[in-house]
């Protein structure tokens, strides 16, 4: 996937299925292969696509305040 010339499709397919997948094991792996796939990722990015954050309703609150949206892909958001 960092190889890749569409790299920054893939980490975003990546942190949108898995926010989409009710399989605890594939979005711990998703994840992982997202982050190793582009690790200057910010901190706000690697939070929001912690399922623990969206269980969280006040912890996701908090993100979305501030969600850095010029810098942030649409699926993301």
């Amino acid at each position: 996937v960092r190889e890749s010339d569409i790299r920054h499709a893939l980490v975003v397919a990546l942190d949108q299925w898995a926010s989409f997948t009710g399989d605890t094991r594939m979005v711990e792996w998703m994840r992982a292969v997202a982050r190793r796939a582009d690790p200057d990722a910010d901190d706000w990015r690697n939070r929001v696509s912690d399922p623990a954050n969206w269980k969280d309703e006040a912890a996701f609150a908090r993100l979305l305040e501030t969600a850095p949206a010029a810098a942030r892909a649409v699926p993301i958001l």
